[in-house]
Parts: structure tokens; C-alpha cells; sequence
């Protein structure tokens, strides 16, 4: 059925143009076969390995938040943002609220985003079988299959961030061929980051990102079109059109709850944790380098002498999240030597190891052991540092292989991402989101080391900076793990 209807031309519309003659194209077969093993060692994973780890943490709030929504019993304020939460509405609808649709939702969400990962590679890579690679790499990538049984922001993050950018490659690449295609692109891209940020609002630096290039665009086509390239002979009005169905998909995702919390007199915003979050990586009690210590666990809060009676005395106002985010610009502007250093500790720790699923393994299944915990660590953990090797060497091999603007456009993503981070707190858990635009890197280097054999080792073995830059992260590995051992039960 898929060939009467044209496959090569949907395979085309998702793919660059260039490809190398002696690439195999990739057939319908490929994608039923990734979408069945991703989705069967989900199903493993969550349905059995960890299926007596119940919801927990912000995963437990995400699912009765989304209780009270469905019952029209919600009245208090969405302190969580309500993105993940409105993801499970549909599933309680159709099956009722449980533990098992709850798991079959994140493995829906975990499911789609291997696909749209898998996508995206073969939008960027010129070699499809890299492309395919990447996708494989996606399907086996540890600490999404580990997680992918509990409710937590990161999957649909990832889901939603993944999307947001396939749609805006396809809107650049038609623009100037079907402005049709192109709108209907673009207005899918600023749908899909609207949900990335009503999911996870630290985004809200990629709707910045975004927002710099389009104004950035006019302004070059207005006084300076010789800088602007191919985009010159771009009409005006489709550029301009282009980013106004972006801003309005992204608006009407996050009308709905920025309404409910001014309803509540608490402005038009989607939720009121980051004022909190700020803080809480910008005060006197904030370790230098674990800066996520307070954040990501009440108790470790309620044990810090001294914290919960400073937050209070500031939260006594008319205004208390106003006033928690003075009270961390006025540390931040009388310690800027420690807010420095916490910064540069914020960038390391961010591209720590994941470790997350193994902690809520160790809270929820003690039965495990400490081999259990150790070998749920090392798999997570490992699959982690496996796949960013594989990262590092497709960016050093990258050369030919994708375009100079994608690989522009994905490298400036990923730090647009990270920056939010960089100034609140940060571990290794927020970086999960956007490992779907860096497995094409990982399949580029991947799919090289499989097709040229030994001979890839010749390849890598006289790149000095590849190997530096190997050495950095391996030691930021080491230097977070000294640094998680040592808060230890604190």
C-alpha cells in the first residue's frame, strides 16, 4: 500500500536531498522492525524489570495533577507545569486511571520519540545508513529504557523538543519551494515547542533562540541581503507569515494553563516553581557543585539547617515568589565569585551520567541489593557515557557527512537548552531531553566504526583534539560521581 502511494516521496520529504549513490535508501521494513524492538524492550522494562516501582516523586504529582484536570476539581495552582499532566488526560480517558495506563503512556511518548529521533537523522545525515544507526541507538539508549515506566517530564520533553525541530528543518527546506508546506511546517514547530515548554518552561530559551534568528532574518533581508545567502530571494511575507503561525501554535499550547494560574491571581505564566528553582540554586545554603542538592529532594531541604526558615521569612509578603527572586539576584550580586564558580560547576554537571531510574530502583525495590543497585548503575550509567563517546566521534567526523548549518543548528539547540540550567541548578538528569539531536551524531561515528572496521581506529587514532575532548568528559564523569558519592545520604 505504501509504495502505491509513493514511499519514496515521503522518504524524500524527511531527508537532504544529497545522499551517496551507494546508499542502500531505507525501506518501510526498517521502520517496523525499530518501532516493534523499541517498543517490545519498553514493554519488558516497564512492565516487568521495574514494574513493582510504582509512580513516584514529580512523577506522582504529574498523575494526580492530570486526576484533578480530567475531574474539573483542580483549584489550586499548577506549581509542576501542567505539560506532562495534560499528555496523560487522554490515556485516563480512554482506560481509566492506573498504574498500568500510566506505563503505557510513557512508553507510548518513549516509543514516539525513538521514531522522531530516528527522523530527524535521516533529515540531517547525507548517509542513511547512519541515519539508521542513529535510530538503533535510540531504540537501545539505557537510560530512556529504564525510564520509561514512570510519568517523569523528560520523555515527552524529548518527544515534543525532537518534533519542534524536524518541523522547523522541513519549513527551512521548503521555503522556498511550497509555502504551503512550509507554513503547515512551521505552524507544527511552534506546536510541538509550545508543548516542550508547557512541559519543561526552562525551553522558553529556545522560543528566545528562535525569536533572535527570525527578527535576525528580516532585518539581514531588509538592510543587509547580501549576508542572508538563499534566504534573500525568500519573499518577505513568508518569512514574516512563517514565524507568525510558529508564535501562534505555540501561544494557543499554553493559553489553557497560563489562563488557569491568572485565575488564580497567580499571572500569566505556567507554572510557579522557577522562582523557587532559582533560588534554590542562588542562596547561602546551595552546595557549590551538587547545586540540584536542595531541589531534588524535600528532606534534603528540611535537613539543611537554617533553609527552610530563610525561605520562610522571605515567602512572609504580598509577593513571595517575587521575593524569592530578588532575594537569589541580590546573592548572585553581592557572591559573584560563587555564583561563577557554581555556573562552571552548573556546565560539568549538566553532562553528568544519568542515574536517575537506578535512585528511584533504590528507593522503591530495596529487595534488589546492592548488586541490583550497582548493576541497574552501571547499565544506566554506562549506556550514558557509551552513547556520548560515540557523540564525541561523530562531531569530530562529522566533516561531509551533514551540512555545516545542521550541524550548526543542532550544536546551538542543545546549548539554548542547557543555558536555563547553567544559572538555577543542575544534574545529570536534564540533559535526557535533548540526546534526540545528538544520536546523529552517535550513528554517524557508529555506523563508520561498523563499515570501515579496523580501519576506523586508524581514523580516530591521530585526532589529538577528538581524544582531548574524550579525556574532558571522562573526567567530568569521575568528578560528578566523587561529588554524588559524597552527598551520599546527606
Amino acid at each position: 500500500m505504501l509504495k502505491r502511494v509513493g514511499w519514496p516521496k515521503v522518504e524524500k520529504m524527511i531527508t537532504r536531498e544529497l545522499m551517496y549513490e551507494n546508499d542502500k535508501p531505507t525501506t518501510v521494513a526498517y521502520w517496523i522492525k525499530l518501532t516493534l524492538v523499541a517498543l517490545a524492550i519498553r514493554l519488558l522494562a516497564a512492565f516487568y524489570v521495574f514494574l513493582a516501582a510504582s509512580q513516584d516523586a514529580d512523577a506522582s504529582y504529574y498523575v494526580k495533577q492530570a486526576v484533578r484536570i480530567m475531574t474539573g476539581s483542580d483549584k489550586s495552582t499548577y506549581f509542576l507545569p501542567p505539560g506532562r499532566s495534560y499528555c496523560l488526560i487522554p490515556f485516563f480517558l480512554a482506560f481509566g486511571e492506573s498504574e498500568t495506563t500510566c506505563r503505557a503512556n510513557a512508553v507510548v511518548f518513549d516509543l514516539a520519540g525513538v521514531l522522531v529521533a530516528a527522523a530527524l537523522a535521516h533529515q540531517m545525515l547525507r548517509r542513511r545508513s547512519a541515519a539508521r544507526m542513529a535510530g538503533w541507538i535510540a531504540a537501545f539508549y539505557p537510560p530512556a529504557v529504564m525510564l520509561c515506566g514512570w510519568c517523569y517530564s523528560e520523555n515527552v520533553t524529548m518527544f515534543a523538543l525532537t518534533c519542534s525541530v524536524c518541523f522547523a528543518v522541513l519549513g527551512l527546506r521548503t521555503v522556498g519551494k511550497n509555502s504551503w508546506w512550509s507554513l503547515a511546517a512551521w505552524f507544527l514547530c511552534g506546536g510541538f515547542l509550545g508543548l516542550t515548554m508547557l512541559t519543561r518552561p526552562s525551553s522558553f530559551s529556545l522560543a528566545f533562540l528562535a525569536s533572535v534568528g527570525w527578527i535576525g532574518l528580516l532585518a539581514l533581508q531588509r538592510f543587509r541581503p547580501s549576508l542572508a545567502g538563499a534566504a534573500a530571494e525568500v519573499p518577505p511575507r513568508l518569512i514574516l507569515g512563517g514565524g507568525l503561525v510558529f508564535s501562534l501554535a505555540a501561544l494557543c499550547c499554553m493559553i489553557p494553563a497560563a489562563m488557569h494560574q491568572a485565575s488564580l491571581n497567580q499571572g500569566w505564566r505556567v507554572s510557579t516553581n522557577n522562582e523557587m528553582n532559582f533560588y534554590l540554586g542562588n542562596n547561602p545554603y546551595t552546595p557549590h557543585y551538587k547545586t540540584w542538592h536542595l531541589g531534588s529532594s524535600y528532606a534534603h531541604a528540611l535537613r539543611t539547617p537554617g533553609f527552610m526558615a530563610d525561605v520562610a521569612s522571605i515567602r512572609n509578603g504580598p509577593n513571595p515568589d517575587g521575593a524569592l527572586m530578588r532575594a537569589a539576584v541580590r546573592y548572585i550580586w553581592e557572591h559573584p565569585a560563587i555564583f561563577l564558580l557554581r555556573t562552571v560547576n552548573r556546565i560539568r554537571a549538566f553532562w553528568g551520567f544519568d542515574h536517575n531510574a537506578t535512585a528511584t530502583v533504590r528507593g522503591s525495590l530495596p529487595q534488589w541489593g546492592r548488586t541490583g543497585f550497582a548493576l541497574s548503575l552501571a547499565v544506566e550509567a554506562g549506556g550514558y557515557c557509551l552513547t556520548m563517546l560515540l557523540v564525541i566521534c561523530g562531531l569530530f567526523l562529522v566533516s561531509g557527512a551533514m551540512a555545516k548549518n545542521d550541524v550548526g543548528l543542532l550544536i546551538a539547540l542543545v546549548l539554548a537548552y542547557q543555558l536555563p540550567y547553567t544559572i538555577s541548578f543542575a544534574s545529570g538528569l536534564y540533559h535526557f531531553p535533548v540526546m534526540g539531536l545528538l544520536f546523529p551524531f552517535a550513528g554517524l561515528a557508529l555506523d563508520r566504526a561498523w563499515r570501515e572496521r579496523g580501519a576506523f581506529w586508524q581514523t580516530i587514532r591521530g585526532r589529538k583534539w577528538l581524544w582531548v575532548a574524550v579525556g574532558v568528559f571522562l573526567l567530568i564523569q569521575i568528578e560528578y560521581a566523587c561529588q554524588v558519592i559524597a552527598y551520599e545520604g546527606a
